[in-house]
């Protein structure tokens, strides 16, 4: 197990400059005073403590939150002052990598001025971290905090000229490790002939370059320099393409590109070792990842730490004239080893104690077979837990950890050292067609077959999370038996499936055998006498039919009722209730013909309101909160088309209550039916609330319901099914058909008897 600081992958954070919000940066007034009220609303601050004899601590951050750097220093400094129940800090991120825009500085200084008014909410130090901020401080410190003390930390190459003129400033210098860097560089790749630096154009990357400039004829007589500098994105990619293993690279950062593109500090890292074959090397902790081999390397906790150590002792009365600036940078040697292991770079090489990231799988191992490795978590979370639990390497698949439930339910004598792959039955496209289906899904689990010791298959559910263990990336996954579940809920949807086929087979014969009835009365004499004739035998069978089809729909839905009494399961409950309300809609239908009109037309008014009426009641939905308006157009219709129009507002309004039990709010839904022309029937259902799982046109995230609907409107009105959103921002479906669907079987004359 592992001990220490564990740290759960965060989400990147970003933030919009000025121009990207608004995009006239010519109103400036207006753009003043909005981006003061967004940022009153927005910029965070970490108060420990109330009260006026507190002291306030002003944190001034030149980076935005989420850029590991800031993150880092920012940490130190809660870890140091919040420990104070005296001490207030406020913290503000100026984040000028990512708005270099003219003008921006105003915007900040406007802001300043009136959140931290001298005499009201002054603040008694200021740290600040990085170059960018500390010139930001002292052009307009008059008007922001004169004579408040300044402590910096982060600032390149220090030299007491940057602060000519101020008194009461302080703090820790950032020096890079440029030469032992390089020169540990040339040891790994003693092929060595090239050397090519990177850098960007902000500020603090300029000063980095400088400092290079200045050592650099230590190595330009042996070796051919590359000035990489300042470039855009397109012509630094072409460079670094033309570059080979006999060239060595030194990336100090490209969170900005000349013509103003602001990059997140890991996008401008692999911009750099994606596009080349050599060996990349680096100045910051927080660079040692995404390909990056490593260096001697500044710490910003270390920086972070020292300056709110400073930051104190002026508080407590120190006058910040006589403590000395940190001149001394606090660097280590900080390497990646899959990047050494993919480099071939042999172990003696490496300083002794310099800090390792990414350690290969066999380290974990040997550290945990030593016991060196401490506690993951604690006992009781882990080791001592009721529920199986992993650690597993994320890059290679191999088991660094498990705890006591995990050895005593697979059974095997061993299962650190094992790769999770050989107890994962299912094939590599298996475990890739799943984890794309819980991405569609929107599960956080996935859902794979584990073999035991004993050679049992079980159905398991798996939880994984990424964390950062040892500087190391991890998976630590939760496993949960769900072999009886998915059981279950196999058998009973074969049950289900078995009752929906009989009862469509035996309504495709109904229908059947209502065409052919209906062809077969197309056909006789046309003769006044012998018509009349026949319509009356025609009716009379015809009464017989819909007699006969009315039974046998109310034995069905016996059937039905007699078989879910039999299982307590409440989703299987459920879906008998709506293959319930299915056939109900249709037996509405034949209990509605107009005996007037051939016994083939139905009031499709009447009838869908009394299809809404019979769901309401059997929702119970007053319960919800939910209103439904009805505006239906008075209309006779064929039942072929009207119990295709029944079954749709069935599934439609059925799937609104449904979703408005799991959402208790108020919901109001509506149906309208109208004649778009003198043949063209227009039915809109409307729900003002929009389903979060369906979006329009999107039919892959769509019910069972909804494909019915969508069936139906197709193939039995040989009409459109459109889903769109309705101007509340709610979910409207629009079907569109038309009147003379089945006329050319059935002849209709309102003056018939």
């Amino acid at each position: 197990m592992y001990q220490g600081y564990v740290k759960f992958a965060p989400e990147r954070a970003f933030a919009l400059g000025p121009e990207g919000m608004f995009g006239f940066p010519g109103v400036r007034t207006l753009l003043v005073a909005a981006v003061i009220l967004l940022l009153f609303l927005l910029t965070p601050s970490y108060v420990h403590g109330t009260g006026s004899q507190n002291k306030r601590v002003l944190v001034l951050h030149s980076y935005h939150s989420g850029y590991s750097w800031t993150d880092d220093i920012q940490r130190a400094v809660i870890e140091v002052l919040g420990r104070a129940d005296d001490i207030e800090l406020h913290v503000e991120y100026l984040d000028f990598a990512r708005n270099p825009h003219q003008g921006y500085d105003e915007l900040l200084l406007e802001l300043l001025k009136n959140k931290y008014v001298p005499g009201q909410v002054s603040p008694d130090v200021v740290l600040i971290s990085d170059d960018r901020a500390l010139e930001f401080s002292l052009e307009y410190r008059s008007q922001l905090f004169p004579n408040v003390p300044i402590v910096f930390c982060g600032i390149n190459d220090f030299t007491r000229d940057r602060i000519e003129g101020h008194t009461q400033i302080t703090g820790v210098n950032e020096s890079k490790s440029i030469t032992e860097t390089l020169d540990l560089a040339l040891r790994m790749n003693p092929a060595t002939e090239r050397i090519a630096v990177v850098g960007g154009a902000r500020t603090t990357e300029r000063y980095n370059y400088q400092s290079f400039l200045a050592v650099e004829n230590q190595y330009s007589a042996e070796y051919e320099i590359l000035h990489l500098n300042e470039l855009e994105e397109e012509t630094l990619v072409e460079e670094l393409g033309r570059l080979g293993e006999e060239t060595v690279v030194l990336y100090f950062s490209y969170m900005n590109s000349p013509s103003g593109t602001a990059y997140h500090y890991r996008d401008a890292l692999r911009l750099v070792t994606e596009n080349t074959d050599s060996m990349v090397f680096v100045t910051s902790d927080f660079q040692v990842c995404d390909g990056a081999v490593g260096g001697k390397v500044v710490h910003g906790y270390a920086q972070g730490e020292k300056a709110a150590r400073v930051t104190l002792d002026i508080l407590e009365g120190a006058d910040p004239d006589t403590i000395p600036i940190v001149m001394e940078s606090p660097n280590k040697y900080r390497f990646d080893e899959r990047m050494l292991e993919r480099f071939n770079i042999p172990d003696d090489v490496v300083p002794d104690r310099a800090e390792l990231v990414n350690k290969r799988p066999e380290r974990l191992l040997r550290q945990a077979a030593a016991g060196t490795e401490g506690t993951f978590f604690s006992g009781d979370l882990f080791d001592q837990h009721g529920a199986v639990m992993l650690l597993i390497d994320a890059q290679s698949g191999y088991i660094v950890a498990a705890n006591e439930a995990a050895y005593e339910y697979y059974g095997y004598s061993y299962l650190r050292g094992k790769n999770i792959a050989t107890i994962n039955v299912l094939s590599q496209e298996q475990v890739e067609h799943e984890m794309q289906a819980a991405v569609r899904e929107q599960r956080n689990y996935f859902l794979f077959r584990h073999e035991l010791a004993d050679g049992m298959i079980r159905d398991v559910s798996v939880y994984s999370y990424p964390v950062t263990i040892d500087d190391t990336a991890l998976l630590f996954s939760v496993v949960f038996d769900v072999t009886d579940q998915r059981a279950a809920e196999e058998a009973n949807r074969r049950q289900a499936v078995v009752i929906i086929t009989t009862l469509t087979v035996f309504l495709f014969t109904a229908l059947t055998a209502a065409v052919a009835l209906f062809a077969l009365m197309r056909k006789k004499n046309k003769a006044e006498e012998a018509l009349q004739s026949q319509l009356r035998i025609s009716n009379s069978l015809l009464n017989e039919l819909h007699h006969r089809t009315k039974n046998s729909i109310q034995v069905i839905d016996g059937f039905i009722e007699l078989q879910a009494a039999e299982n307590r399961d409440p989703q299987v409950q459920r879906e008998y209730a709506a293959l319930r309300r299915r056939i109900a809609t249709i037996a509405m239908a034949h209990q509605r013909l107009d005996p007037s009109k051939t016994l083939s037309y139905v009031n499709l008014r009447d009838y869908l309101h009394a299809v809404v009426s019979g769901i309401l009641a059997s929702n119970d939905h007053a319960q919800h909160k939910t209103d439904v308006c009805l505006e239906i157009v008075e209309i006779d219709v064929l039942i072929d088309i009207a119990v295709p129009c029944g079954l749709i507002v069935n599934e439609l309004l059925s799937d609104s209550l449904q979703r408005a039990v799991r959402d208790p709010s108020y919901a109001r839904f509506s149906l309208a039916l109208r004649l778009s022309d003198s043949t063209t029937i227009e039915l809109v259902y409307e729900d003002d609330r929009l389903d979060g799982e369906r979006t329009a046109g999107r039919e892959a995230h769509d019910g069972i319901g909804v494909n019915l609907a969508r069936e139906l409107s197709q193939h039995q009105l040989g009409g459109r099914f459109r889903p769109e959103r309705s101007e509340s921002g709610g979910t409207r479906y629009v079907v569109t058909f038309s009147t003379t669907l089945y006329t050319d079987r059935i002849a209709h004359d309102s003056t018939d008897s």
